[in-house]
């Protein structure tokens, strides 16, 4: 990936989490690290094949996982160095990168102080990239790093891929189950929106066939160029979805490489680290685009199909490039990179492994390259991105394999009690000020159920109770202490665990400021349903904004006649996806709806809302 170089990262100066004193935010870290129960614990497979992978993408001597406990690090997996061991909390710069949330990257150990005497440098570690881990609470109780023993420039790129290695390390840190992580994972794997691409449409979607399945598409800019890649783990159990995300970062990691034969031999070590000792093998079709002149250049690895639609009716397959990634060295060979070219008016149309073995006859391929040639004939002129996957789907004949609607869910009001969270703590702290009943009721009003800021509320807080304390320590407050007060409504986690069985996507869409919304899905366990949400803060648009609802619906591959929208505010919930063409389904706590068209589910409660979504549009 060529990215432009990045410096050093400074320490965050940033806005945190809201945390309490620094002694018992100390203490809370160190609850969420033990109670994780990782400590003393021998190397693990799941958490020694992320780090055996990140010490191939990044061609470093040296990588780990350690856990910062209050007087030591548990380097709990390891890559070049020794595993399941004890080390002083300053042996390495991993106790400085639980400090603050951005990555910590030192470029050359010599010339920082506050690291040139710690033991790692002391033994030739001259390099250091760490990436901080996140328990399912919110506290930074880790790192994901590596180490090397000459000095080296990380790109803002490398800080991309280390950071997605980091978060297959919070997905196991998070989950209670193999099928959990799994789950996380695949809803992980579909890109959020598209990559501009001038020139050119590009569409896609996945459905699989199971809550955790492991197939997945990608795309992203790269360099001026387009990485594209589809892609199915074929395994059995729910480790495929894992291995899919990591071989998606692999594949991302190592197909910018102009030196194709280089770029090869990196995928099939990366897939070896990632594979070794298991049946499981990868049908992939990763390539680069450039759109200047239509080039693309990649591999098919296995018996996935890829073919060329042309604007006059013809069509072409694609060569293969060899066998599947985990089979080469079977084979003998690493694969070959191949080139094409998508002239205008052309369609590229890639299908995965899975999506063929929907039929069970032996003669699918062949069938379906007839159609698609038929296709090609009939339109004449172009087939449009959106219309081939249409087209493609509606072909596949096992409709109840297919994921059902995509349900995109607010969260204050809807999945947790935000109100109520409110509520109680204004009781709370109008009783610390001796106030009476009326002062809990202007609280109330004034907090317009959130939407007024912070900072303006913090001010008419201070005027009403005449209180001197400056307004970011009283914003602090109003943040930290409500979060500590978020609860689910009933009934919400059960829901959204049926509908993920299911194979529903959920997405989460949220207005507010990053921090504070992610650590409220944290501590209500909802971040495992919808690990990637849509937040207003990081799309820089509010609810009702059409784009904070056209960035869920890129992340989960539909069309707005086919998603769902769940929520509690008639006007930006409501509304604002009505106006996109999304199906609505309306939270009413018991309120009047106050509009003239009428959205096609209302009830008292999110359970009762999701469970009659359920009923009448997911498959059984």
């Amino acid at each position: 990936m060529d990215h432009p170089a990045a410096e050093p990262p400074k320490p965050d100066s940033s806005p945190a989490d809201p945390l309490p004193s620094p002694g018992t935010a100390e203490a809370a870290r160190l609850d969420a690290l033990h109670e994780l129960g990782l400590l003393e614990t021998a190397p693990e497979e799941r958490f020694d094949r992320i780090v055996a992978l990140a010490r191939v993408i990044f061609e470093a001597p040296m990588a780990a996982i350690t856990l910062i406990d209050a007087d030591r690090q548990w380097i709990k997996a390891a890559a070049g160095m020794e595993a399941g061991v004890a080390v002083a909390r300053d042996y390495s710069p991993c106790h400085y990168t639980v400090q603050h949330p951005g990555p910590l990257v030192i470029a050359d150990t010599r010339s920082v102080d506050r690291v040139a005497d710690m033991t790692v440098v002391g033994q030739g570690i001259r390099f250091y990239a760490g990436q901080p881990l996140t328990a399912p609470t919110g506290e930074r109780i880790g790192s994901l790093c590596i180490m090397d023993t000459v000095p080296r420039r990380f790109t803002a790129g490398q800080q991309q891929i280390l950071a997605e290695l980091g978060q297959l390390v919070e997905w196991e840190l998070a989950a209670t189950d193999e099928l959990a992580v799994a789950a996380a994972a695949q809803r992980a794997l579909v890109p959020v929106g598209t990559a501009p691409v001038p020139g050119y449409e590009l569409a896609g979607r996945c459905t699989p066939a199971r809550r955790a399945d492991g197939s997945y598409f990608d795309w992203r800019p790269a360099g001026g160029r387009v990485q594209l890649q589809v892609a199915d783990v074929v395994g059995v159990g729910a480790s495929a979805a894992v291995i899919a995300a990591s071989v998606r970062i692999l594949l991302q990691a190592v197909i910018h490489d102009s030196d194709h034969r280089r770029a090869t031999s990196r995928a099939a070590e990366g897939i070896g680290a990632l594979l070794g000792g298991t049946d499981t093998f990868v049908i992939a079709f990763a390539a680069t685009l450039d759109p200047a002149t239509g080039a693309v250049t990649y591999v098919l690895a296995g018996p996935g199909m890829a073919m060329v639609l042309g604007a006059d009716g013809s069509h072409h397959r694609l060569a293969s490039s060899g066998p599947s990634l985990g089979l080469s060295a079977a084979y003998g060979t690493a694969g070959e990179v191949r080139t094409t070219v998508v002239d205008p008016g052309q369609t590229l149309l890639v299908l995965g492994d899975g999506f063929l073995d929907l039929d069970a006859d032996p003669d699918s391929q062949k069938r379906l390259d007839q159609t698609l040639g038929e296709v090609a004939e009939r339109y004449r002129g172009g087939l449009g991105v959106h219309e081939a996957v249409e087209l493609a789907t509606a072909w596949a004949p096992i409709t109840e394999l297919r994921c059902s609607a995509p349900i995109m869910l607010d969260l204050d009001n809807t999945l947790v009690d935000r109100r109520g969270a409110f509520t109680t703590w204004a009781r709370d702290f109008v009783a610390g000020l001796d106030g009476d009943s009326s002062d809990l009721e202007w609280l109330i009003a004034a907090d317009q159920d959130g939407y007024r800021p912070r900072a303006e509320l913090a001010v008419l807080i201070r005027q009403r109770f005449h209180l001197n304390t400056p307004v970011p320590d009283l914003v602090d407050s109003l943040r930290h202490e409500l979060l500590e007060r978020i609860e689910a409504y009933p009934g919400v986690l059960k829901a959204l665990e049926t509908l993920v069985e299911k194979g529903t996507a959920l997405v989460v869409v949220t207005k507010g400021n990053v921090a504070q919304q992610m650590h409220k899905l944290r501590r209500t366990s909802l971040l495992r349903y919808s690990p990637q949400p849509v937040i207003s803060e990081a799309v820089g648009a509010k609810k009702p904004d059409r784009l904070l609802f056209e960035t869920a619906l890129s992340q989960a591959g539909y069309r707005p006649e086919h998603s769902w929208m769940v929520g509690d505010h008639p006007m930006t919930d409501m509304t604002g996806a009505h106006q996109v063409g999304i199906r609505t389904g309306w939270v009413s706590h018991h309120e009047a709806w106050p509009n003239t068209w009428v959205p096609e589910v209302t009830a008292p409660t999110t359970k009762d809302v999701l469970e009659h979504i359920m009923a009448t549009d997911i498959p059984r």
